[in-house]
């Protein structure tokens, strides 16, 4: 299980900037998250990007300190890892996966079936061995045929009459847009953990769209719906929130 955290701005900002005091507590979830972070920044339009991953808590980083303060972008996503057990603790499993001008990153886990969904050609691309680079490689293929806001809605679908899951929740970073797929089961919450632990909320101020895990202070924030696929507008910051239908 993992925690994730996306923004995009108008501006060209530092994390800390963008967040704010709060940083410090959402990085601290690396407590518990502690099998790795990483942070990927996709320039908007010209899809310039950049990603840092390592494989080791968040809170003991210098690197990941030196990075929220100083590396800037209009739109970058971070994701503190807390690996499925078994699953190694390296470099190549540690999120945001990206491909070309797309950021993926993924909190949740999924059954082995998800191996059946990936075409042969872009499962031999497979740098590690994690459900979720997978369940990115099933939507890319969608993106592919349908564009990202579609694609990721087939990648769920496909997944969920597929494979057994906790969740699927996921944030996706283009030079158009940020999606952020809300689809989890609150019955496969892990053990000790609060009843909003699948949630995703968001924050709009001025210039600029937060979304995160939660576990850390959010007061005012909004509540993704379950089941929903949310798009942000790069370009005009605009929310708009698609409710996915899917047969149990």
């Amino acid at each position: 299980m993992c925690r994730l955290l996306g923004y995009v701005s108008n501006k060209t900002l530092n994390l800390q900037t963008v967040v704010g005091a709060d940083l410090e507590d959402f990085i601290k979830l690396s407590n518990k998250h502690g099998d790795g972070w990483g942070l990927a920044l996709v320039e908007r339009g010209n899809g310039n990007s950049r990603v840092y991953r390592m494989p080791e808590p968040a809170k003991q980083s210098s690197k990941l300190k030196d990075l929220v303060s100083n590396e800037k972008s209009d739109g970058a996503i971070l994701h503190l890892r807390w690996a499925t057990p078994g699953m190694p603790i390296r470099t190549e499993n540690t999120h945001p996966f990206v491909r070309g001008k797309y950021a993926f990153m993924h909190n949740g886990f999924i059954s082995t079936a998800v191996d059946q969904l990936i075409p042969p050609d872009l499962f031999s691309s497979l740098e590690g061995d994690t459900d979720s680079e997978k369940y990115f490689l099933i939507a890319l293929e969608c993106m592919n045929r349908f564009g990202p806001l579609q694609g990721m809605i087939e990648g769920v679908r496909k997944i969920h009459s597929t494979c057994d899951y906790s969740s699927l929740n996921a944030m996706l970073l283009t030079p158009e847009e940020m999606i952020v797929v809300s689809r989890h089961r609150p019955e496969r919450i892990p053990a000790d953990e609060p009843h909003d632990y699948y949630e995703i909320r968001y924050r709009m101020t001025e210039g600029r769209v937060v979304a995160a895990s939660t576990g850390w202070p959010q007061e005012g924030w909004t509540t993704l719906p379950n089941h929903s696929v949310t798009r942000i507008d790069r370009k005009t910051l605009a929310v708009s929130t698609h409710c996915v239908s899917l047969v149990e």
